[in-house]
């Protein structure tokens, strides 16, 4: 009889054994339904700047640079305006110079006042070239050489010389140094020598006409040694006789 009930006892203690195993179990498995609410923020990677500038007083972040950028050149505009081709006429004696030097004008006056009391002279035109000329900067501006071209075939044809620049201001042209001041617009004249046109014929063909043109004038010229070649539009003789009154 002790020992019925000794083992109703211990299938007793098994049984209660596993259900709480089991009910151990359940409370320890993980719940699908998402994570429990949290009880205060989840903190983050951000760590905030400490407190106060740490950049000194009065500062100025630094202008980025472009790789590309280059330094500004100055600019040089020089264009020939006009060419009048008429006749090379002497020069008149040069005068006492006087501060401003506009004597060549007043000589000009009194040569052909003396001219024409001696009698009937017909009077000389010059040939002339007038420049357009502006610099960003101040220097000296030089004629380096003068090429006459056949203006059909714009081969080379002969040679010229200019002479006695001047410069336009005040109403009438004056005599210039060639000195170009930045900035400044110079309407520059010059006097025209006559065409050496001698070996067109052999440069340029057997139907370049060295009587009529039409030419064109191409010079180098230069600002402070910096050289260009510029190019003027085509012209031809102008024949005072062939001027209608």
């Amino acid at each position: 009889m002790r020992s019925g009930v000794s083992m109703s006892s211990i299938r007793l203690a098994a049984g209660l054994l596993v259900l709480t195993s089991c009910a151990a179990w359940e409370a320890q498995a993980p719940n699908h339904g998402g994570p429990p609410p949290a009880e205060s923020p989840v903190p983050s990677h951000y760590a905030p700047p400490p407190p106060g500038d740490p950049r000194p007083s009065g500062y100025v972040p630094p202008v980025p640079v472009d790789p590309s950028a280059t330094p500004t050149m100055p600019t040089d505009r020089v264009a020939i305006a006009a060419v009048q081709l008429i006749e090379d006429c002497p020069d008149p004696p040069e005068a006492a110079v006087d501060g401003d030097r506009k004597e060549g004008v007043e000589a000009d006056r009194q040569a052909s006042q003396r001219e024409m009391a001696k009698g009937y002279v017909p009077r000389c035109e010059q040939s002339t070239v007038q420049l357009a000329v502006r610099s960003d900067r101040s220097g000296r501006f030089r004629i380096e050489a003068v090429r006459v071209l056949d203006g059909a075939k714009r081969r080379l044809a002969g040679s010229a010389k200019l002479r006695q620049p001047t410069n336009w201001g005040d109403g009438q042209y004056q005599r210039w140094d060639e000195r170009v001041v930045a900035g400044k617009e110079l309407q520059i004249s010059y006097k025209l020598g006559a065409l050496d046109l001698a070996r067109g014929e052999a440069l340029v063909g057997p139907d370049f006409n060295t009587m009529s043109g039409p030419f064109i004038l191409e010079l180098d010229v230069s600002i402070e040694g910096v050289r260009q070649t510029i190019r003027s539009p085509a012209f031809q003789w102008q024949r005072m006789d062939m001027v209608e009154t």
